[in-house]
């Protein structure tokens, strides 16, 4: 039996999310820096950070 598993690219995968969940648990009202960590992670993967990631394309 063969079994495949289909991997995303970086952009394809939204972590910023879970993220923010995991701080906001950690560091209950904080909410303000989990705000400004939410737009940092964004800001970050929308620039070319997230494409570095992304070291073997071909195979995606």
């Amino acid at each position: 039996v063969l079994t495949f598993i289909l991997l995303k690219k970086t952009s394809e995968v939204y972590s910023v999310k879970p993220l923010c969940k995991f701080i906001q648990w950690m560091y209950p009202g904080r909410e303000f820096q989990v705000k400004h960590f939410h737009k940092l992670l964004n800001k970050l993967l929308k620039s070319d950070f997230g494409c570095l990631l992304d070291k073997h394309k071909t195979f995606l």
